[in-house]
């Protein structure tokens, strides 16, 4: 009693291969089929939709541009209103470091792009000498220049940043007396707020920290050795600044060397 409809044969026979087809590009069941077919759908509706978001990310993008160079603005005006000050006290610590005549500078260059610290290159121009015109820190100065005016930096933005640890080498390079004294005092002063580690050879120095170390040297006659050695022991830090004030450890270099010593402690 079946009523064969050829039409409807070839119609159910070209489907299932369709799905056969299917099943064997996108998954093994009609459910993973759907699941890739929902996945076009959204690609496609997501497509459809690109020229709107665009155009949303575009003016959010416009819109945080203008706030971002309005705050490089801000931060510009403020640099340019503190420089005045910053160099004059930068240059009166420097006077008072045994460069009488020096010159410091800050310069400011706009930027191509505004980058993470602002629209602003930030450059250090010294002179150390009259008559001579203020160039970039990094270039002409000396080590030994280049400790010191660290030095009154940090000395006069210390209220103004995080505690960190100060390595300062050279920074006694050409200096001595009175100008060594004031060096070490604000060292002392610096140390208040963070750690500093000083290289010196000036007892005037060294008389002003709180922790010593002394750096010896071996040869055993194929290898050179150097070792650092704390001084813990009260005698030993005087017996130490003694040998670096004179070469030796006799009565009055103790006796100068503890002067220095209490002269440093009473002046904290």
């Amino acid at each position: 009693d079946v009523e064969l409809d050829p039409n409807e044969l070839e119609a159910v026979t070209g489907r299932l291969d369709a799905i056969e087809t299917l099943k064997k590009k996108y998954g093994p069941s009609i459910a993973a089929i759907h699941a890739v077919r929902d996945r076009f759908a959204a690609t496609l509706e997501s497509d459809v939709g690109r020229d709107e978001r665009l155009a949303a990310i575009e003016s959010e993008l416009i819109t945080l541009d203008a706030a971002i160079s309005a705050d490089a603005a801000a931060l510009r005006s403020g640099r340019s209103a503190a420089i005045p000050a910053c160099e004059a006290r930068v240059a009166e610590e420097l006077h008072a470091l045994a460069m009488p005549a020096a010159r410091f500078a800050i310069a400011l260059e706009p930027l191509d792009e505004i980058a993470a610290h602002g629209g602003d290159r930030i450059e250090f121009r010294f002179s150390a000498n009259p008559g001579e015109p203020e160039r970039p820190l990094a270039r002409i100065a000396s080590g030994g220049e280049r400790s010191r005016v660290l030095l009154a930096l940090v000395v006069v933005l210390s209220d103004r940043r995080d505690a960190r640890t100060f390595v300062f080498d050279e920074i006694d390079a050409g200096i001595g007396g009175a100008t060594a004294v004031a060096v070490g005092a604000r060292l002392q002063r610096l140390a208040g707020v963070a750690q500093v580690v000083c290289v010196t050879h000036l007892a005037q120095i060294a008389s002003w920290a709180d922790t010593h170390y002394v750096l010896r040297k071996y040869d055993d006659g194929g290898d050179t050795t150097i070792e650092v050695v704390p001084l813990r022991a009260e005698d030993e830090r005087l017996s130490e600044i003694a040998r670096m004030l004179s070469g030796d450890t006799k009565r009055i270099s103790l006796e100068h060397a503890a002067t220095l010593v209490a002269s440093a402690r009473s002046g904290r």
